[in-house]
């Protein structure tokens, strides 16, 4: 209740308790075997814990002494929150809450409206209150629990807390952390998710997804949310941002999608962002758009960038599709575009790319035609000018790219792959993912779904 009382809950019922600030903690008795796993105080001496099938304990006393109380539920109970004395609401397993306004000698079981676990409550005074819980489940209170309103959070991610500074201010946390400044109406994403990362040092990175862009100047342990620029042509969809790469501290280019409209249907746009600050302002290239979508970007160095993504013409009797390849060699102020694969029918998507000196890059990707398409990897070694298909050897897609040196590299998406040549030959180390990134010949990483991050010290051997 201020910077030098508090109290911690945990297995087995364990209960500690602090009144200098977390240098020393003593052992309470709990009563009860139950593992505790929430815990609210609304002065020095009131407090509440909760836990394991229903177990709800209440002292009045700074936790001299802890009397177990009656919840009316064998559900695990995984968070709870007073806003005074004797109003509080209790959460837990299978959307289940109960509201006291007695504190606690009776709690009665509210109607949440989901199956959802909930695992985390918060009350900015006794009639204005948020829970949080299991696929992103946001639940919003105005009349003291009476009614629960599901919230739009726009994640499927579990969340696991929440807090209110306000009616109006407050932040939920699990597999993302979200702000509303509005009482929950609109959430937003203030990071620690996306669908592209960049990093200059081991300080200073961006991370993209949607319309997005968060940037972090201390290694990740706090992020900013950038400004994306007004894109009036994205008028039939928000924008989506799908890669980003930096060439240095200010230098650096995103680059994503979205649905336009130019007549009377909508279509997709490709468009890339531009920034020589460091993200303090993103502006769109007057070359910036291309294709149907772009969607990854690489730099050489602070100067030479390449972007890839792809196209269909369907202003032809017979459709025509194939990748699309913008470089600059100003730091990504114009850029000229190239158009390559192009066939007819079949789609091809460029998926990712590594650019690993000012002559030598490498993309991969998707060929959709059924004879001779599959995973699809093209090499230049004069700086663009021309590209050539290599052999994968695999009919899987692929994601993404990454290379050492002009010789080593590895490609994943369905499967991974080696190359120790220049993409000459490439060998299969299997496995699979989205995405891949080495540091030199040995290390390491690949991501993929499910959570699924593999490392490999040995080159992937």
């Amino acid at each position: 209740m201020d910077a030098n009382i508090g109290t911690a809950v945990g297995d087995s019922g364990v209960i500690l308790r602090t009144a200098d600030g977390g240098d020393s903690w003593v052992l309470q008795s709990s009563g009860t075997s139950a593992s505790l796993l929430g815990v609210s105080f609304v002065d020095g001496n009131t407090g509440t814990a909760v836990g394991e099938q229903g177990t709800i304990l209440r002292t009045t006393d700074s936790g001299d002494s802890w009397v177990l109380q009656s919840s009316g539920t064998s559900a695990s109970l995984l968070g709870v929150s007073f806003a005074d004395a004797n109003t509080g609401t209790a959460v837990g397993e299978q959307g289940t809450i109960l509201r006291t306004t007695d504190g606690g000698d009776s709690w009665v079981l509210q109607s949440s409206g989901t199956s959802a676990s909930l695992s985390g409550i918060t009350f900015a005074d006794t009639n204005t209150g948020t829970a949080v819980g299991g696929s992103g489940v946001i639940l919003r209170t105005t009349d003291g629990g009476d009614s629960w309103v599901l919230q739009f959070s726009g994640t499927t991610l579990p969340l696991s807390g929440v807090t209110f500074v306000d009616a109006n201010t407050g932040w939920a946390v699990g597999g993302t952390i979200l702000h509303t400044t509005d009482g929950g109406a609109t959430w937003m994403s203030q990071g620690y998710g996306g669908v592209a990362v960049s990093f200059v040092d081991a300080s200073t990175g961006w991370v993209v997804g949607g319309d997005i862009i968060l940037h972090t100047a201390d290694g990740g342990a706090t992020w900013t949310r950038q400004s994306v620029p007004p894109l009036p042509f994205c008028n039939c969809g928000p924008p989506s941002l799908a890669g980003v790469s930096f060439g240095d501290a200010n230098t650096g280019v995103a680059v994503g999608s979205c649905r336009y409209r130019p007549h009377f249907t909508c279509t997709d746009l490709g468009f890339l962002l531009h920034t020589t600050d460091g993200g303090d302002s993103w502006s769109l290239p007057l070359t910036g758009i291309a294709g149907n979508f772009l969607r990854a970007v690489s730099f050489a160095d602070a100067q030479t960038a390449i972007a890839v993504g792809d196209f269909c013409d369907f202003s032809q009797p017979i459709p025509r599709c194939g990748g699309t390849i913008l470089k600059t060699t100003d730091g990504g102020a114009f850029w000229t575009s190239q158009r390559v694969l192009s066939q007819r029918y079949y789609q091809v998507f460029l998926q990712g790319i590594s650019y690993v000196d000012a002559n030598t890059a490498t993309v991969v990707g998707n060929d959709f035609q059924p004879v001779s398409g599959g995973g699809l990897i093209l090499r230049t070694t004069d700086a663009g000018a021309t590209w050539t298909r290599q052999s994968s050897g695999t009919t899987l897609p692929l994601y993404g790219v990454s290379f050492v040196d002009p010789n080593t590299g590895w490609a994943v998406g369905g499967t991974i792959l080696h190359t120790t040549n220049g993409g000459a030959t490439w060998t299969s180390q299997g496995y699979g993912g989205v995405a891949v990134s080495f540091v030199d010949t040995n290390t390491g990483w690949a991501v993929g779904g499910g959570g699924t991050i593999l490392h490999t010290t040995t080159g992937g051997e």
